[in-house]
């Protein structure tokens, strides 16, 4: 006769116990995986955008300054022609972090996969324990 037949009802219940318990520490170590991914991701990202803004800053400077010297040249005194450009600047930058702050927002770091194998899984053994 077969060992798997012969157990008790408290013997199976407590094997399915056991195996409920290493699923779910399975699904938490995929957890953890994939949230470390998306942090090493997010890391990268973050880095080249540092490094990219650094360059940007510069360019920026000189563009505004350079806006600000045509503008004086146009004939518009060197006061307004700074405050002009330097205002054209605090509207695009505004614009610029706001929609960055919002994309972030959105993107979350929450592992979905993870969160919907859990759902699956928590599903599955509600249907076991009937």
């Amino acid at each position: 006769m077969d060992t798997q037949n012969s157990r008790s009802l408290p013997e199976l219940f407590g094997s399915l116990v056991d195996d409920v318990t290493r699923l779910f520490r399975t699904e938490i170590q995929l957890a953890k995986a994939e949230t470390s991914e998306k942090i090493a991701g997010y890391a990268a990202a973050v880095a080249k955008i540092a490094a990219g803004a650094a360059v940007l800053i510069a360019a920026l400077v000189l563009l505004l300054q350079a806006a600000a010297v045509f503008l004086t040249a146009a004939g518009l005194a060197p006061q307004f022609s700074l405050l002009a450009v330097g205002a054209v600047a605090a509207v695009v930058g505004g614009l610029l972090l706001t929609s960055g702050q919002s994309q972030i927002r959105n993107t979350g770091l929450t592992p979905q996969r993870t969160v919907q194998q859990m759902q699956r899984d928590v599903a599955t053994a509600k249907e076991q324990l009937r």
